[in-house]
C-alpha cells in the first residue's frame, strides 16, 4: 500500500514539474516576442495589430499553464511519516567509533561555511563603498532601518549636500541644479558634445534624456521640456544606454553613490564621436559611432559589438 502511495505521489510531482516547465516555456515565448518586436513581421498596416495579437495569444497560454500548475499543486499533499533524508541521515548510526561523530562534524562544516559567506559579504560591502562605479550586489550586514529608508524621502538639505558633492567631483561636466518642485531636483548636465537632463525624486533618479549640444530642449513658450527626446538617432541610442545605467547604478542601501557614479560614467561620452570601438577598432559601424559604454570599465563599443 505504501509503495502504491509513494508511486502516486511521485507521478504527481512529475506532473507538477512538467507544468512548471510549460509555464517557463510560455513565459519565455512572451519575452521572445517582446524582444523581437515587429522586426520579423511583414510590412503593412496590420503589422502592429498582428504583433499585439501574437503577444496576447502568448499571454493566454501563460495563464492556461499557470491554472494547470495550480490545479496540479493543489492535488499534491505532503507524504505522511518521517522525512527521508537519504544516506546523510544514516551517517550518525554507524557503530564504528571513528565515524559516529561524522554527522555532527558535517553540521559544523555547514556552520563554518555560513560564517565564511557572511564574512565575504562584509568585505564585499566595504569594497562596494570604496568603488562607486561597480554596482553592489550584496545587501548583508546593512542596518535594517537603512534598508527600509526610501531614497525619495530623504531631507532636502541632505539631498542637496549629496548632489553638490557629486557635482564637485565631476571635472569635465557643467552641471546646473534646478528645483521645479520641492522634492524633484533636475540636473542639467552639459559638455562639449551633449546635453543631459536628469530628473530625480529625492536621491532616486527617475529619468535621463541625452540630446546633442545644439538641442536646447525648450517648449514653444521658452520653458524647459524635461521629457523631450533628441531628434538624432545617435542620442536616442545613448538615451537607452543611460536608462540602463540608471538602473545599474541604483542601490537602495547606498543611494548617495548613484548620482556620483552616474556623472562619472557620463563623462565617458565626451569622446562619443572620437573614440574607437574596443572590439572592432573602428569609428563607425552602420553609420553609427560606439554608443555603448561598458557599465564597469567605461570602454566604448558599438551596439552590435557589446557582447
Amino acid at each position: 500500500m505504501n509503495v502504491e502511495l509513494s508511486r502516486e505521489y511521485t507521478e504527481r510531482l512529475q506532473d507538477a514539474l512538467k507544468q512548471v516547465q510549460a509555464v517557463r516555456n510560455s513565459v519565455g515565448a512572451v519575452f521572445s516576442k517582446l524582444v523581437d518586436g515587429m522586426r520579423n513581421l511583414p510590412p503593412g498596416q496590420e503589422k502592429e495589430r498582428k504583433f499585439l495579437k501574437d503577444v496576447g495569444d502568448c499571454l493566454v497560454e501563460v495563464n492556461k499553464n499557470v491554472d494547470d500548475l495550480e490545479k496540479v499543486g493543489c492535488s499534491i499533499n505532503p507524504p505522511c511519516g518521517s522525512v527521508v533524508t537519504g544516506n546523510a541521515g544514516l551517517v550518525g548510526l554507524d557503530l564504528i567509533v571513528d565515524k559516529t561523530t561524522l554527522l555532527s562534524q558535517q553540521n559544523q562544516a555547514y556552520q563554518w561555511s555560513n560564517k565564511v559567506l557572511d564574512q565575504g559579504a562584509n568585505h564585499g560591502s566595504l569594497y562596494i563603498h570604496q568603488n562607486g562605479l561597480k554596482r553592489p550586489m550584496s545587501s548583508h550586514n546593512v542596518n535594517a532601518k537603512r534598508i527600509r529608508k526610501n531614497p525619495a524621502m530623504y531631507p532636502l538639505q541632505y539631498v542637496d549636500a549629496i548632489i553638490d558633492q557629486a557635482i564637485r567631483s565631476s571635472t569635465t561636466l557643467s552641471v546646473q541644479k534646478l528645483r521645479p518642485s520641492s522634492n524633484m531636483p533636475v540636473l542639467l548636465v552639459k559638455s562639449k558634445v551633449f546635453r543631459v537632463t536628469i530628473l530625480m525624486r529625492g536621491l532616486l533618479v527617475e529619468n535621463i534624456i541625452m540630446r546633442s549640444i545644439s538641442e536646447l530642449g525648450l517648449k514653444e513658450n521658452g520653458d524647459l521640456d524635461i521629457w523631450k527626446k533628441s531628434k538624432h538617432l545617435v542620442f536616442q541610442k545613448v538615451t537607452e544606454q543611460c536608462l540602463c545605467a540608471m538602473l545599474h547604478f541604483y542601490f537602495p542601501n547606498a543611494p548617495e553613490h548613484c548620482v556620483k557614479s552616474l556623472l562619472k560614467w557620463l563623462e565617458s561620452y565626451n569622446t562619443l564621436f572620437s573614440a574607437k570601438c574596443k572590439k572592432c577598432d573602428m569609428h563607425l559601424q552602420n553609420g553609427m559611432p560606439p554608443t555603448w559604454r561598458d557599465l564597469r570599465t567605461i570602454e566604448p563599443y558599438h551596439h552590435a559589438c557589446r557582447f
